[in-house]
């Protein structure tokens, strides 16, 4: 497992710090103080932190298995094992079955998501011109020109529901260092969004 561990850090490159990155949470939090302590007069910046709806619990199997059949195939079967089909989850003397997500507590749960949110994660890196964009599992940080930001949401919400991935409004949230008044601009960011 170690060196599958390393070789996806590598594969998650320099967007995502939740797997095989040691400290990767405060890796993305200091970097993005820093960052805003050396920009925070540009007044065109806005930095958005991403939340998503329950998301290791609802991200999809289907795009789990894929990712983890092309990306990390040596564990696979593993993988196919524990998700490739519904789960018992007993509830007092009932059950339901589980279809989606990984497993509360799996120690393998990290990977296979990082693994899921990788495309999303590539598609803004193309799609967008932004000064930062880290990722701790499923804890996004984007920092750039507030219309390329606003792009970065839109594709998140667009392309994000296909992988389970449904962003929770109300807990994302958009945040101005300093403002050159764009941020008044109708519609850049979708109405509920926090601290606007």
């Amino acid at each position: 497992m170690r060196g599958v561990g390393k070789e996806m850090a590598k594969y998650l490159g320099d967007f995502q710090f939740g797997v095989g990155v040691p400290s990767g949470a405060e890796a993305v939090l200091h970097s993005a103080n820093r960052f805003l302590n050396e920009f925070h007069t540009d007044g065109s910046l806005a930095m958005l932190t991403v939340d998503f709806s329950n998301a290791f619990n609802l991200v999809s199997r289907t795009s789990l298995l894929h990712e983890v059949r092309t990306r990390c195939p040596s564990i696979s079967l593993w993988v196919d094992f524990l998700y490739g089909q519904p789960a018992r989850l007993y509830v007092g003397n009932d059950h339901i079955w589980s279809t989606t997500g990984v497993q509360q507590g799996d120690p393998l749960g990290p990977l296979p998501f990082a693994l899921v949110l990788h495309p999303l994660v590539h598609r803004i890196k193309v799609g967008c011109a932004l000064s930062f964009h880290a990722w701790y599992l499923d804890d996004g940080t984007i920092i750039g020109d507030a219309k390329e930001v606003a792009k970065a949401l839109d594709i998140i919400r667009a392309e994000g529901p296909v992988l389970g991935l449904e962003l929770n409004i109300k807990k994302t949230e958009v945040f101005w260092p300093s403002c050159n008044g764009v941020k008044a601009q109708d519609g850049l960011f979708p109405c509920g969004i926090g601290n606007q």
